[in-house]
C-alpha cells in the first residue's frame, strides 16, 4: 500500500507540474481585428451624405461618406472639355500637309523655270525667278512654323490631360473612400457638419483576420519566437474553444514584469469576434 501511494502521489505532483508549467506558458489575451483602422477625410468640406451607416459592410474603395463638390464637378468638366478640344487640336495637322504640298508646287515650278533659262536665255526675267525662289521660301518656312505648332498643340494635350487628372483627383477628394472591405464600426459625422482634413470619419473593420494580444512573463522572453505555433483559448456561453494562431510579434521591453505578445489567425467565417477574452497558450 505504500508503493501504491508514492507512485499515486509521484503522478499527482507530476500532473501539478505539467499545469504549472502551462500556466507558466500561458498568457490573458484579447482579441482585436488586425485590420481596424479611423479613416479620415482628405479635404476639408461639408458632409453632404453618408453612404454607410453604422453596421454595413462595404467594398475596398467604396464610397462612404459625401461632401459638397458641386465646384469640383464644374471644374472637372471644363477641364473634360478642355482636354478634347486639345486632342482635336493635336490631331489637326491639315496645315502641314498644305505647307509641305505648297512647298512642293513652289519648288517644281522654280526648278522648271530655271530649267527653261537654261535652254532659252532669258526665258524667263531673273525678277520673276527670284520671285519664285521667295515664294518657294515662304511655303517651306510655312511648313516648318506649322510642324512647331503642331508639336506645341500636342504638349498642349498632354498639359489638358495632367490638368483633368487633377481636377479628377480633387474630385475624387470630396468622396471619402473604404481604404479596405470591411464593416463600419462607428461613424463620427453627420449630415451639414463640417469636416477638417485629416479628420476621422468612421472607424472600419475587418475580422477576417484576428491578433491575440497577451502578456507573458518574462522568465520566457527568451523562449518565444516569432513564426513559433501558440493557441488562443477562450470560453463562451460555457463552450470552450482552442484555435491555432502563429506569433506575429515578440515584445523586446519588460514592464512591471511581462512583456508583450501578438499571435494571429485567419477568421474568415467570422466564428471569432474581436473583443474576446482568453488566453494565449504557446506550443
Amino acid at each position: 500500500p505504500a508503493k501504491h501511494f508514492l507512485t499515486s502521489l509521484c503522478i499527482v505532483f507530476s500532473c501539478l507540474a505539467a499545469e504549472c508549467v502551462a500556466q507558466q506558458q500561458s498568457g490573458s489575451a484579447r482579441l482585436v481585428a488586425v485590420r481596424n483602422t479611423l479613416v479620415a477625410s482628405e479635404a476639408p468640406g461639408i458632409v453632404r451624405h453618408i453612404e454607410a451607416k453604422a453596421g454595413a459592410k462595404v467594398v475596398e474603395k467604396g464610397v462612404i461618406v459625401r461632401l459638397n463638390d458641386e465646384i469640383f464637378v464644374a471644374e472637372h468638366d471644363i477641364a473634360v472639355a478642355e482636354e478634347e478640344i486639345a486632342k482635336l487640336e493635336a490631331r489637326n495637322n491639315v496645315n502641314v500637309e498644305y505647307a509641305q504640298k505648297s512647298a512642293e508646287v513652289a519648288a517644281a515650278i522654280l526648278e522648271k523655270s530655271v530649267s527653261a533659262n537654261r535652254l532659252y536665255a532669258k526665258a524667263i526675267p531673273a525678277i520673276e525667278i527670284e520671285k519664285l525662289r521667295l515664294e518657294w521660301e515662304q511655303a517651306r518656312l510655312s511648313g516648318e512654323q506649322a510642324a512647331m505648332e503642331l508639336d506645341a498643340a500636342q504638349w498642349n494635350e498632354k498639359l489638358k490631360q495632367r490638368k483633368q487628372q487633377a481636377a479628377k483627383v480633387r474630385l475624387d477628394s470630396r468622396q471619402v473612400h473604404a481604404p479596405f472591405p470591411g464593416t463600419i464600426a462607428q461613424v463620427f459625422v453627420q449630415p451639414g457638419q463640417w469636416v477638417n482634413a485629416g479628420e476621422p470619419i468612421v472607424r472600419l473593420m475587418n475580422s477576417e483576420r484576428l491578433r491575440a494580444e497577451a502578456y507573458l512573463d518574462e522568465d520566457l522572453i527568451r523562449e518565444v519566437k516569432v513564426g513559433q505555433t501558440a493557441y488562443f483559448e477562450y470560453t463562451l456561453a460555457k463552450e470552450t474553444e482552442k484555435v491555432p494562431a502563429t506569433v506575429t510579434f515578440v515584445g523586446e521591453e519588460i514592464v512591471e514584469g511581462i512583456f508583450q505578445v501578438w499571435a494571429e489567425f485567419d477568421n474568415p467565417q467570422g466564428r471569432h469576434l474581436p473583443g474576446m477574452e482568453g488566453r494565449l497558450i504557446l506550443e
